[in-house]
């Protein structure tokens, strides 16, 4: 079953809402949260619902700096006997977007993070981001939902948020957008501009998959996970490039590959091997 926005927001802050509660002796106040659920900027099959510091600066902005929650209304994922649509609760910093003096800003949450991690999170960092996520099926029962989110909350806000306090408190400076613009342009990341390019372009440069080639690539691969051999659906592939476009930012079929959940959790944004 499916779940909308409107029925998943009120779960959501229910919450967030008694974690606040729970953690009310030790970052709880600290906390806020989206007042909706809301599609992902680039994939609208992805509803998201954040939770950030109260006093975050634009610096650290709450869709890059942020504790959320993430539900495919698309895709499923199969774990020992339960089966539901793909859910994943992570920390997500997006290091691109750390403004103010970003070396400084990595070096105080890298090792900390990673050594704060708790189980069943998997401390991830890729090229743009440092990621501390699970991913499960979506329990259905709301009741059941709850007594299964709201411990991986508190677990995973009770040792980050300390770490994430010291980076806020250095960061109270609010910048604007030309200066943020500036910053970003003098690190040299490579930029593709897709507001003017023509048709051709724009589907050569996205990173996404088409959905008619999905089908295709599975079948090259014998319908199993490229890494692992787990016997795949369409529903249940996650298409992934080998070579990542954060890399190569050019789609090509050969350079696609489906994994299963795991596999492409664990394989993040590294090479194919």
């Amino acid at each position: 079953m499916t779940y909308s926005k409107s029925e998943l927001t009120p779960l959501l802050r229910e919450v967030f809402s008694e974690v606040v509660d729970i953690l009310r002796d030790s970052v709880g106040q600290r906390l806020t949260s989206s007042r909706s659920v809301r599609n992902h900027g680039d994939r609208g099959n992805l509803y998201l619902f954040n939770v950030w510091d109260k006093e975050q600066s634009a610096l650290l902005h709450r869709d890059h700096f942020c504790y959320c929650f993430g539900y495919y209304s698309n895709r499923l994922l199969e774990r020992g006997d339960r089966r539901g649509n793909l859910a994943y609760f992570h920390l997500w910093i997006n290091t691109t977007r750390l403004y103010y003096e970003q070396a400084l800003m990595v070096s105080l949450l890298e090792q900390p993070v990673r050594d704060a991690t708790p189980e069943p999170f998997i401390y991830d960092r890729i090229d743009r981001a440092i990621s501390v996520g699970t991913e499960f099926p979506f329990i259905e029962d709301f009741a059941a939902f709850k007594d299964y989110i709201i411990p991986l909350y508190v677990s995973l806000i009770s040792p980050m948020h300390p770490i994430l306090v010291q980076v806020i408190e250095l960061c109270r400076t609010p910048l604007t957008k030309e200066e943020r613009r500036a910053i970003l342009e003098q690190r040299g990341r490579p930029r593709i501009s897709l507001s003017r390019r023509p048709h051709e372009e724009l589907q050569l440069f996205s990173r996404y998959c088409p959905q008619g080639w999905r089908n295709e690539i599975l079948v090259t691969h014998g319908s199993h996970c490229a890494h692992c051999g787990t016997p795949l659906t369409v529903k249940t592939a996650h298409i992934d490039h080998i070579i990542p476009w954060s890399i190569e930012p050019m789609r090509e079929k050969s350079n696609f590959q489906p994994l299963c959940g795991p596999c492409n959790a664990k394989k993040g944004n590294r090479h194919s091997h």
